[in-house]
């Protein structure tokens, strides 16, 4: 009976002390979208200044070797934003077939590949953060999914001859 009651007890402690690490990690929101910026320059990315158009502020960033666009989303005023979306385009895959496009569609449920206007290939994912935010690790883990979903697709695309050298 005792040694049941310590295991339990130690099992508590346990998940209290899980909980309490999670607790205590830094959330990143996206009201005031600079806090995410400079969370991107933490990482390496070199982002560049904040940019706005109209209620949707954005900067650029060089994740993984690629010139990444980050749009924020669902903001009032140019702030007060609910999430960020990452685009990147490839400039040396031109006029991706549709039905290309649709596979890598179908294999990667969170990200988005399309032809801009000029047909080069784009990339989109979002980043649900909420007025409230999210634990930084959930951004870099959702950044770290996105790299390496870039590489595959990339592979891909040149694997399927589309890349121009």
């Amino acid at each position: 009976m005792k040694r049941g009651m310590l295991a339990a007890l130690a099992l508590v402690a346990g998940v209290m002390g899980a909980q309490g690490a999670a607790a205590q990690e830094r959330l990143v929101s996206a009201v005031e979208p600079e806090s995410v910026r400079a969370l991107f320059e933490t990482w390496g990315y070199r982002p560049t200044a904040m940019e706005g158009v109209g209620d949707q502020p954005l900067f650029q960033a060089t994740i993984d070797d690629l010139q990444n666009v980050i749009v924020f989303g669902g903001c009032s005023a140019g702030r007060d934003c609910t999430h960020i979306v990452l685009l990147v385009t490839y400039n040396d895959v031109p006029a991706a077939p549709y039905e290309w496009l649709n596979r890598q569609n179908f294999d990667y449920n969170l990200v988005t590949a399309m032809r801009r206007e000029d047909g080069l290939l784009t990339l989109r994912t979002g980043i649900m953060m909420g007025r409230a935010g999210v634990p930084v690790s959930v951004v870099r883990a959702a950044l770290d999914d996105w790299i390496a979903a870039n590489n595959e697709i990339a592979s891909r695309a040149v694997e399927a001859g589309l890349a121009r050298e």
